[in-house]
């Protein structure tokens, strides 16, 4: 698999994966970038232009992306794919992100943080591998294993069931936000507009065909 991150600008997607491809690589994640305290001196801010040139940027690659897969493609970008086969069995995602549920980071100690982004951070240790935990006990576990239902913003929003959300705990802490805020809004409503062309998207597909394309 090869990763792509994209920045704020309105590079064509497919010319990315172009020179993978042409050696015979199939699957792809496609993400946008965002702030790290490891890399950009987590100085990677969008602003309300930026979403709409990322979105439009979207659009184009998603129509053709879906165009490869009906014509039978083995091309997969994970990112889209995902939510694609979401959308198509129904699914529902009820926490805001995998970390600390079904993600994990582990140091060569036995220390266990909730993802690669969090680990060596000790506020945010899990616990170890010698030792038995109640994540009960653990202020980072509840705030992790805590449910979009609890928030106001998701609780409104028609996508809540088909989302990771967007409530990164290393994400609030580079921007200096409390651990539980709403990273940005506007990555809500970007996200929004990407999930309702990924809905349209999926009526393109021949129904023979979307049991083949997006079989589990």
């Amino acid at each position: 698999m090869v990763k792509v991150t994209m920045y704020n600008d309105e590079t064509d997607i497919r010319r990315l994966l172009e020179p993978a491809l042409e050696v015979g690589v199939t699957h792809f994640l496609v993400s946008p970038v965002v702030p790290s305290k490891f890399y950009c001196d987590g100085q990677v801010n969008f602003n309300k232009e930026d979403y709409q040139k990322m979105a439009e940027r979207d659009k184009k690659f998603l129509f053709w992306y879906v165009k490869e897969l009906s014509r039978g493609s083995e091309l997969k970008v994970q990112s889209y794919h995902k939510l694609l086969s979401i959308l198509y069995h129904s699914e529902s995602i009820y926490q805001f992100c995998l970390a600390g549920l079904r993600l994990f980071c582990v140091f060569p100690n036995g220390d266990i943080y909730p993802c690669h982004r969090l680990g060596g951070q000790k506020e945010f240790l899990l616990g170890n591998v010698g030792e038995v935990t109640d994540p009960e006990k653990n202020q980072q576990s509840r705030l992790l294993m805590a449910e979009k239902s609890m928030e106001e913003k998701c609780r409104q929003c028609w996508v809540r069931h088909f989302c990771w959300g967007n409530k990164c705990l290393q994400q609030n802490q580079i921007r200096h936000q409390p651990l539980s805020a709403i990273n940005d809004p506007r990555f809500c409503e970007y996200h929004r507009n990407n999930l309702g062309l990924l809905a349209y998207s999926l009526s393109l597909i021949a129904p023979p065909q979307r049991e083949q394309v997006l079989k589990r």
